[in-house]
């Protein structure tokens, strides 16, 4: 994780993926983000690393040759019990998350990323399953940080399920 902190990727990924979803896609800067990315990616990155880069890329260029890659490399990396499906991480996350928590935020990050890129709609399932079962007695996913991407990435699954018609409700 320092040689990655040392490096621009996790941070361009993050800030990249930020701006985007804020309104500022078309502009120099994202693009630049963007062909960083794709430029410096290596499929053989932790699972976390490469969920904020799927993020970046399925945010901006969902059907791209690079977003189809990390996500097919992110889906081969998945570890599946039964219904649930998650990612494991071995570093810390950006906010400190580490163990437990990092896997919860690394799953939510690569369900996010599948949706927003329509792709590999069972895997979805399985980390939806997977971050439903990892909410804890206080309606929380153990970290702050968890707790925001799994109802981030539960929120967007409601939303494009109700696209067909049907409809969902969210308790706070």
């Amino acid at each position: 994780w320092e040689r990655l902190l040392k490096s621009e990727l996790p941070a361009t990924a993050y800030v990249t993926w930020a701006l985007i979803e804020a309104g500022f896609e078309d502009t120099p800067e994202v693009q630049r983000g963007l062909t960083y990315i794709r430029e410096h990616l290596d499929l053989q990155s932790d699972p976390y690393l490469l969920a904020l880069i799927a993020n970046a890329l399925a945010a901006g260029d969902p059907k791209g040759a690079a977003t189809g890659q990390v996500l097919a490399a992110l889906d081969g990396r998945k570890t599946i019990e039964g219904d649930r499906i998650y990612w494991q991480s071995d570093i810390s996350s950006f906010m400190g998350g580490k163990g437990k928590a990092a896997s919860i935020e690394t799953t939510a990050l690569v369900a996010y990323a599948m949706l927003k890129a329509e792709a590999y709609p069972d895997t979805v399932n399985g980390a939806m399953n997977y971050l439903v079962a990892q909410k804890d007695s206080f309606g929380t996913w153990q970290t702050t940080q968890a707790t925001i991407l799994s109802l981030k990435a539960m929120l967007l699954s409601a939303m494009q399920g109700s696209k067909g018609g049907q409809e969902a409700t969210v308790r706070v």
